[in-house]
């Protein structure tokens, strides 16, 4: 299923208790796809996002031509395009990841990663 602005949504577990999200396009203020934050039983598993296109406007951003704000004219929350708190055995394939400004918000620490 192909996911467009607008849509607002989660993403659910399959039967078989893993997670996909495949051929989107995710465009988000915040955080585009977040695993994890608060306090949790489960640690989410065998998750896959591949094919998807991560997006965050440029219009969001203080500065830029044709720039908009939110309601009251301050700049939107603009953080990860994509944020893993907690997750296992994650397979990240084939996704592009455009127009993240905000300065170390896509960071990867190999020595967290097993």
């Amino acid at each position: 299923m192909r996911r467009f602005p607008g849509d607002s949504w989660r993403l659910g577990r399959q039967p078989d208790g893993t997670v996909q999200d495949r051929d989107n396009f995710l465009e988000a203020s915040a955080e585009n796809i977040l695993f994890g934050g608060g306090e949790a039983s489960l640690t989410p598993a065998d998750i896959e996002i591949s094919q998807n296109h991560f997006f965050k406007p440029l219009i969001w951003m203080k500065g830029q031509p044709g720039y908009v704000g939110g309601t009251n004219g301050n700049p939107f929350i603009v953080k990860n395009l994509l944020e893993l708190k907690n997750a296992q055995r994650l397979l990240l394939d084939g996704n592009i990841m455009e127009y993240s400004w905000v300065p170390d918000r896509w960071l990867w620490h190999p020595d967290n990663a097993y």
